[in-house]
């Protein structure tokens, strides 16, 4: 069995899922955090944030966990954040993402993946959060023809270089910056592609999944 954080095999009979070393990088706690959630508190808090906001096409309402990590058993509680304002957009760390996003086909880049948390509880400052969510749904669902959830430059399909580079002026990314974020994800390729091999994907999926990213790859 592989860990389910960095894909590599399991070393001991004591490692249930995760490395140790895995568990203390990811979660900075010494244990694998509990999920702390009851039946009732799951179905109350569900059905209040499912109420609430608007209803956008495509989107699947999340709940938000916290992690206490000051005792001797760390565990993963639900909790809601307050609203607030957004400080500085990470314009150049979004348009990274969007590059990642389009090389391994993940087609679903919604507006709920682009999350944002508040650098101090109450500050009303907030970051773009860690990426999460990016999945190849291209290889997944091969019968999705959208290379993003999102239009870019007016367009979901048959993106290439010109829209990136049209996105980024939007942004108010240099183009010098832009050229070097896609090539940091250029030569990414060949470790990419060793990511791929070593993941849980079953093989044909790992042949799909090499295939795109070298097509994707060569448009730039």
């Amino acid at each position: 069995m592989n860990c389910l954080c960095c894909g590599k095999p399991l070393r001991t009979k004591e490692e249930t899922g995760w490395h140790k070393a895995c568990i203390k990088h990811f979660f900075m706690t010494e244990t694998l955090p509990e999920i702390e959630i009851d039946e009732q508190a799951l179905t109350q808090l569900a059905t209040e944030t499912i109420q609430k906001g608007y209803t956008v096409p495509g989107v699947q309402k999340k709940l938000s966990l916290h992690l206490f990590s000051q005792t001797k058993k760390p565990r993963l509680t639900l909790i809601n954040y307050p609203s607030g304002y957004i400080l500085k957009p990470q314009v150049e760390e979004l348009y990274l993402r969007l590059l990642f996003s389009f090389v391994v086909g993940n087609s679903d880049m919604h507006l709920k993946n682009f999350s944002l948390i508040e650098t101090e509880e109450g500050s009303g400052k907030y970051v773009l959060s860690p990426a999460y969510d990016l999945l190849p749904v291209n290889v997944i669902m091969p019968e999705d023809k959208e290379q993003f959830a999102l239009a870019m430059n007016g367009k979901k399909m048959n993106l290439r270089w010109k829209d990136f580079m049209v996105f980024a002026d939007e942004c108010g990314i240099s183009r010098t910056s832009a050229e070097k974020m896609i090539g940091l994800l250029v030569k990414k390729k060949e470790t990419f592609i060793s990511m791929c091999r070593a993941s849980f994907l079953p093989e044909y999926m790992q042949e799909r999944l090499c295939v795109l990213i070298n097509e994707r790859i060569k448009l730039f």
